[in-house]
């Protein structure tokens, strides 16, 4: 299983290394791929942003023959607008996303955009049954 960590563009280095390790340790086995590498690697070939980050959600992988990332997993309930588009496509294309609440992963239901207006944090990530 692949494994897309959404984090914020200016995540601190060490934040992101304690979530590398929280999901190595939550999905033992699986790829942790990581949004900073992944965007080197692959943002120019998309064109845009938002391009990008629909396909992170729902691209599908030719050579694996499967989706490009089989679970979103973000650090906070509280994202900026490129990760929503990450979780929207997601969710659109029935993928599991899921947002770390300080003690375990939830599943995530939907995006709702409270503050638009912020890009770093304006949507929030409503968890399953609420």
């Amino acid at each position: 299983m692949r494994v897309f960590f959404a984090h914020r563009k200016q995540e601190e280095k060490d934040s992101i290394e304690f979530y590398r390790t929280l999901l190595s340790d939550l999905y033992p086995g699986d790829e942790i791929v990581i949004a900073r590498d992944e965007f080197a690697l692959s943002m120019s070939a998309a064109g845009t942003v938002e391009t990008w980050a629909r396909d992170i959600g729902a691209g599908w992988d030719i050579m694996r023959g499967g989706p490009r990332f089989d679970l979103i997993a973000c650090p906070r309930q509280y994202v900026g607008i490129w990760t929503s588009w990450i979780v929207e496509a997601a969710l659109s294309a029935r993928r599991p996303v899921v947002y770390w609440d300080g003690s375990d992963m939830v599943p995530v239901q939907s995006v709702v955009a409270e503050d638009p207006e912020s890009y770093e944090d304006g949507w929030r990530l409503d968890s399953v049954g609420v």
